[in-house]
C-alpha cells in the first residue's frame, strides 16, 4: 500500500520529527520516562488500527478500512487544528478521533504537535443535528454530525458538507468515510434514492 497516496496523514502521526516531538512532548510535560514515552508513540499507528478492529468489527470490517478511518481522523484534526474552525466528523472518522482520544498521552501529545494545544471534542447536547442518510430515513443533506472539533460557546456546528469542503481545501478526503455527504450530494439530495422522503433543508 503507498502511503503518501493511500494514507497522505498517517505521516502525522508516523514521521519522525513529529515522534520525536510527541516524545519529547511526554518526557518534559508529562514527566514519562524515555522509554515508555517513546513505546507509546512508536506503536500509536499499529496499536489504534488494531483497536478500531476490534472495538467495532461491524463498521469497520478489514485492517485497510481501520488504516482509513485513523488516516481520515489524522487529517480531520490537522485541518481543524490549522483553519482554527468548528467541524463536524463523519461517524466513521469518529471512530478514529474516539480511538486517538481514548490513548490520552499520545493524544495529547498529537494536539501539542498539531496545534500547541488540546483539540477539545464536544458532543452535541440535543440530538438534533443526526444525518440520517439511508436506510429509508430522510436525508436532511444540511445535516450536522454528532461531534465537532473546535467548538467555541455560540457557534453552531457545522454541516458535514462544510467539513468535507474545508478537508478537500487543506488536502485529500476519503469519501468513502463521508458516506453521510456521499449519499446527500453536494447540496441536494439527488443521491438519496430519489425518495419523496428526502429533504434539503
Amino acid at each position: 500500500m503507498n502511503t503518501t497516496t493511500n494514507l497522505p496523514y498517517r505521516g502525522i502521526l508516523e514521521y519522525g520529527i513529529n515522534q520525536i516531538a510527541m516524545i519529547n512532548y511526554l518526557e518534559n510535560f508529562h514527566n514519562l520516562p524515555y522509554s515508555d514515552a517513546s513505546r507509546l508513540v512508536l506503536s500509536a499507528w499499529e496499536m489504534h488500527v488494531t483497536k478500531l478492529q476490534a472495538d467495532h468489527p461491524y463498521e469497520v470490517t478489514s485492517r485497510e478500512k481501520a488504516e482509513a478511518i485513523l488516516n481520515e481522523a489524522l487529517g480531520f484534526l490537522a485541518m481543524v487544528s490549522k483553519t482554527g474552525g468548528a467541524y463536524s466528523p463523519s461517524a466513521l472518522v469518529d471512530l478514529g478521533w474516539h480511538s486517538l482520544m481514548l490513548d490520552s498521552y499520545v493524544y495529547m501529545a498529537l494536539c501539542h504537535v498539531l496545534k500547541g494545544e488540546y483539540i477539545h471534542h464536544i458532543p452535541a447536547r440535543d440530538g438534533s443535528n443526526e444525518a440520517s442518510c439511508g436506510g429509508g430515513a430522510p436525508c436532511n443533506c444540511n445535516a450536522s454530525c454528532r461531534n465537532e472539533g473546535d467548538y467555541r460557546p455560540g457557534e453552531k456546528f457545522p454541516a458535514l458538507a462544510t467539513t468535507v469542503q474545508a478537508m478537500q481545501e487543506f488536502g485529500s478526503v476519503n469519501m468513502d468515510l463521508w458516506p453521510e455527504v456521499a449519499r446527500c450530494g453536494s447540496g441536494n439530495c439527488s443521491s438519496c434514492g430519489g425518495s419523496a422522503a428526502c429533504r434539503n433543508n
